[in-house]
């Protein structure tokens, strides 16, 4: 279950990186996010990534160097 770690780093306050877009290989193909490389065909891990419940459209948030003093 890849939604497993997400959900344990959003408990514990942490952040993750989800650096595999797509290509691949070797049994670790799963970890594709996209399956042509274009946003609008995401693989069921890269709909998690991107739009899940822990998600980085639900949890990501301006970094503070970002913010108005």
């Amino acid at each position: 279950d890849l939604s497993r770690p997400l959900r344990a780093m959003a408990e514990l306050g942490l952040g993750y990186l989800a650096w595999s877009w797509t290509g691949n290989s070797g049994g670790v193909d799963y970890l594709d996010m996209s399956v042509s490389g274009s946003a609008s065909e995401l693989t069921g891990w890269g709909d998690d990534i991107i739009n899940g419940q822990n998600g980085i459209r639900t949890t990501a948030r301006p970094a503070s160097i970002f913010s108005a003093p």
